[in-house]
């Protein structure tokens, strides 16, 4: 009789310890998705992050060749002394964009001016 009540314990045991080690084996799986998951989320992070980097150098890039294109407009204009500027101040660099691109703007709306002045004044004297 202690032979089989030792016996049916021990199968009771088993079958707790299966019971066990399947809610073990179910949490496992369930990590190695969050893990999967989560990796992804990463790596979608890391391209997102490679995207606005790169992004962010070719506006860098585009911002500093503005800018040597304002100095050489600058110094051809020669209105002074060429400020150096670091490549790595492209709010500076594109300061000094602004103010060539106002100059433009008033030497633009004054020749539209004078342009329209000379054909009013034309006008006028085709009319006499």
């Amino acid at each position: 009789m202690d032979l089989i009540a030792y016996s049916e314990d021990r199968n009771t045991e088993i079958l707790g310890l299966n019971n066990r080690l399947s809610e073990l084996q179910t949490r496992y799986d369930r990590a190695q998705q969050a893990v999967v998951s989560w990796e992804n989320t990463w790596t979608r992070i890391k391209n997102t992050a490679a995207k606005k980097t790169l992004l962010l150098g070719q506006v860098k890039m585009a911002i500093h060749n503005l800018y040597q294109l304002c100095n050489r407009y600058h110094q051809a204009r020669s209105l002074g002394p060429e400020e150096a500027v670091a490549c790595h101040e492209p709010t500076t660099q594109l300061g000094r964009v602004r103010e060539v691109l106002m100059d433009l703007l008033f030497i633009t709306t004054e020749c539209r001016r004078a342009e329209q002045a000379l054909q009013q004044e034309t006008a006028a004297q085709a009319s006499y």
